[in-house]
């Protein structure tokens, strides 16, 4: 298979020489960063002001990787378990399911304010996750994939995907959305399936491994690498911005096993995977909110309806 093109490249000739992958962020236009404004709000601020102009190869989705490039996971309150020393005992294989339990824990002793801010997560829009009451009581020895939903409504949402190691991601599609992935700790393999011929199902792969360090920001669109699967070699965290997000009646995922084919394609067999576990987790870490003016904005366009 082909080794990945970055999108920026695919779509060169719509971008003019100012918006080019390596071009800094004007501090003047998004908001200079200040002591109250962290990397996080910086990103998701900008992700939703902009979410209808997101797309592979526009500038607001150049300027959102650069962003998304500066985040880290003690952004969301995660411990990156790969930073762990090897004289440590705590084994990154169980970090996981370690986590898991302290946030259980820890659900117990919020305020009500935070409380209620995580009690029903959007859960990323997905009919296939399954709630946390369903994880507790279901056994907890086989692996599973953990989706915490930092911020979620109709337009946007920003979840954090956590894939203990050998685990991957059922090949999926993205219907009519926009996705920017950012490799938060870990190393995964991804890849990313480009319709050919989608009438005889027939998709390009390309393809790309490496450890945060090494893997940039990956961006979708509802016409570029549509579908994708990330597998996890070590403990990984993914940030997904996702917009719009699926919803359960219009936008439900499709899944997919890949064949080879004798000219380097891919043959696209859709299948509902019985394998597939992914459970809603409460998310602990510091909460985001829409910018004041756009808050204001939808305000008064509902108080006009």
């Amino acid at each position: 298979h082909k080794a990945r093109t970055p999108w920026f490249q695919k779509y060169a000739k719509f971008i003019r020489p100012e918006m080019e992958i390596t071009s800094r962020v004007d501090p003047a236009k998004e908001g200079a960063k200040s002591d109250s404004s962290s990397q996080l709000d910086i990103v998701f601020r900008y992700a939703y002001r902009n979410k209808d102009k997101l797309a592979p190869g526009s500038e607001e989705m150049s300027q959102l990787s650069q962003l998304m490039e500066g985040l880290k996971s003690s952004d969301f309150g995660l411990e990156d378990p790969t930073s762990t020393p090897r004289s440590t005992k705590a084994t990154t294989e169980c970090s996981h399911k370690m986590e898991f339990k302290q946030s259980v824990g820890k659900r117990k002793s919020q305020t009500a304010e935070d409380e209620a801010r995580h009690k029903k997560p959007f859960s990323a829009g997905c009919k296939h996750m399954q709630p946390l009451e369903s994880m507790e009581t279901k056994k907890t020895s086989e692996p599973y994939i953990g989706c915490r939903t930092v911020y979620g409504d109709k337009d946007l949402v920003m979840a954090i995907f956590l894939l203990p190691k050998g685990v991957a991601m059922p090949i999926h599609d993205h219907p009519g959305m926009t996705v920017a992935s950012k490799l938060l700790y870990g190393m995964v393999e991804v890849e990313e399936y480009d319709w050919v011929n989608k009438s005889k199902k027939l998709c390009r792969k390309y393809s790309e491994k490496g450890d945060a360090n090494e893997i940039k920001v990956h961006a979708i669109g509802a016409e570029y690498c549509n579908i994708h699967t990330f597998k996890a070699i070590t403990d990984s965290a993914i940030l997904d911005i996702i917009t719009p997000p699926y919803d359960p009646t219009t936008r439900s995922p499709a899944f997919f096993k890949v064949h080879p084919t004798k000219n380097g394609m891919y043959k696209m067999e859709q299948y509902m995977p019985s394998e597939f576990r992914c459970f809603e987790e409460p998310y602990l870490g510091p909460k985001v909110d829409i910018p004041k003016d756009l808050l204001k904005m939808n305000s008064d366009m509902q108080i006009e309806k």
